[in-house]
């Protein structure tokens, strides 16, 4: 019957969509924004004070921030900018308990330029529990990685900025963007799609469906550019950060579900739905 050919069409066009909405979330790491992370779940409104403009002439800049859960991994994109010899330093909360307050001098933790950070500390809520420290030289990404747990870990490696994998952890950077002062913030800020990306193994973390995330620039002392944006409340001084009285200084990355179960249950309601049909 007409309904019937309805149905079974129906079908088809469920099957084919789900399988563009699988090759639309084949991730490639490379330091360009696509489609498939969304909307950004952190914006900034803090004109940059470490220079406006590419890397290459100074600029230091963090615009958006953008998550996705997906194929094991965590994946960030920060639109951007740092220079060489500055940090890009990523906390990360997935519920364990970990240190309210940053400290990477005791343990086993390797000796780094990270420790400048340490006696900062988190929004209530946020325990950390694994941290990422990358900068830039001469075309070649450097990592420091920190299980914040066990206080293990330290500087793991480098990469070309076109991407490579260090420490298990993908990471790639284009730092062409012209973005600066007046540029960097509000509806400017989620024009720019260059920047840091990274996927970070779920194997590294406890949670596979949210991780709490705060990003900051640094280089000894901190930058006023951190997503979220900091509220200017005077939480930032020398080198450290204090968030202990602030709420919700960080964003949240959750996961959806797999287009594949997407697709199981549309085609069981479909099925469902014809079984239906043949009865009558």
């Amino acid at each position: 019957s007409n309904s019937m050919k309805t149905i079974v069409l129906a079908g088809l066009s469920m099957a084919a969509f789900t399988i563009g909405l699988s090759s639309a979330h084949a991730q490639t790491i490379d330091g360009t924004l696509d489609g498939s992370y969304g909307s950004a779940l952190a914006v900034q409104t803090a004109a940059t004070a470490w220079g406006s403009g590419p890397a290459a002439g100074g600029g230091n800049q963090l615009d958006a921030a953008y998550g996705l859960i997906q194929g094991g991994n965590l994946n960030l994109f920060f639109a951007g900018n740092t220079s060489d010899g500055n940090h890009l330093q990523i906390f990360l909360s997935d519920g364990r308990t970990g240190q309210s307050t940053f400290n990477v001098t005791g343990g086993s933790f390797t000796s780094t330029s990270t420790e400048a950070q340490d006696g900062s500390i988190f929004s209530p809520g946020f325990s950390a529990t694994y941290a990422i420290d990358l900068n830039t030289s001469g075309g070649t990404i450097y990592a420091n990685l920190f299980n914040l747990v066990n206080g293990t870990g330290g500087y793991i490696g480098s990469a070309a900025d076109a991407g490579g994998t260090i420490g298990g952890v993908q990471v790639a950077v284009n730092n062409s963007s012209t973005a600066g002062t007046g540029v960097n913030t509000g509806s400017g800020a989620l024009t720019v799609t260059t920047g840091w990306e990274m996927a970070i193994p779920l194997s590294y973390l406890a949670n596979s469906s949210s991780v709490s995330v705060l990003a900051d620039i640094s280089n000894g002392s901190m930058s006023n550019q951190l997503l979220p944006a900091d509220g200017g409340t005077g939480t930032i001084s020398g080198n450290t950060f204090n968030y202990g009285s602030t709420p919700g200084q960080y964003f949240t990355v959750t996961s959806v579900p797999e287009p594949t179960t997407l697709a199981l249950v549309g085609l069981s309601g479909l099925a469902a739905l014809a079984a239906v049909r043949r009865r009558k």
